[in-house]
């Protein structure tokens, strides 16, 4: 008689569940920084054009609404990297 284990199983769906959001493929947007807000939790977001991602608190006070920014992010909607982008000029800064 075979015995499964189910314990195991589950510890397995759940790990595979908190780290499939921060798997590729990832997501890029380009624009203005229309807003800066807190979700729910009280976690920053900016919104850059229809798009809110999760960004951490020291990059959110460095970010100005109106800045031109380039976001690559995750899934589950959590920022990778950030640029900065000039309208017109092909160079990028980071932020």
């Amino acid at each position: 008689m075979t015995v499964v284990a189910i314990q195991p199983i589950s510890e397995l769906k759940s790990w595979w569940k908190s780290i499939r959001g921060k798997l590729p493929p990832y997501y890029e947007v380009e624009g203005p920084l229309k807003a800066k807000e807190a979700n729910a939790e009280g976690m920053p977001l900016i919104i850059v054009n229809t798009a809110a991602i999760e960004v951490d608190s020291v990059t959110f006070g460095r970010l100005s609404v109106g800045d031109n920014l380039r976001v690559r992010y995750t899934r589950d909607s959590i920022a990778i990297s950030i640029d900065r982008t000039t309208p017109g000029v092909s160079q990028v800064t980071s932020a």
